[in-house]
């Protein structure tokens, strides 16, 4: 999902294994360019890869191009339709909850709202252990020094209609955290 500001800029988000038998490790690389961008440098980059592995449209970017180890078929769960997302890596929140559960809730609505789908949302919660098999604590992964003193959260989202994925929120977007991946519908 494009956020403000965010209309030019290409995400290079790292994919771990997650579920039944996963161990985290990241397998592949997904780069996304916004919606709406016009960025003919990286049609190229994309038709280029094109050649070399499987890229697609989504509905959330202009273009998806995954690169890795994995096949194709093998990241269905990070761009399928669905209601329900739950974060792989956490959320990094745009401040500093205070040790309090609901200033981290004003700080996700914040997030949601920036990403301009805050009106899509039904219902959200938040946990600082993980969702998935293979991902780990919120408190677990490194960050840089400008992330540090923002509060880091799973999340789960339940959209009212389906969403089709990749979805990835927050401050730690284009460094791999707030990577969704879809858990039901």
């Amino acid at each position: 999902h494009v956020e403000k500001g965010d209309q030019h800029r290409v995400a290079y988000v790292p994919i771990p294994s997650v579920g039944r038998y996963a161990s985290g490790s990241i397998s592949q690389v997904m780069l996304v360019e916004p919606a709406g961008a016009r960025n003919e440098d990286f049609a190229r980059v994309v038709e280029h890869l094109q050649r070399q592995r499987n890229p697609s449209s989504s509905g959330c970017g202009k273009y998806v191009a995954w690169l890795g180890r994995g096949d194709w078929e093998a990241t269905w769960r990070f761009r399928k339709p669905s209601t329900v997302f739950t974060s792989v890596s956490p959320v990094i929140l745009p401040g500093f909850d205070s040790h309090s559960y609901a200033k981290a809730e004003k700080l996700a609505i914040k997030s949601l709202t920036f990403a301009g789908i805050y009106p899509l949302v039904e219902d959200f919660a938040l946990t600082r252990a993980p969702h998935w098999r293979g991902s780990y604590h919120a408190s677990s992964y490194a960050v840089s020094d400008r992330l540090t003193p923002k509060s880091r959260y799973h999340m789960r989202v339940v959209f009212r209609e389906k969403i089709k994925g990749p979805l990835f929120l927050g401050d730690g977007r284009y460094r791999g955290l707030g990577l969704f991946a879809a858990s039901g519908s």
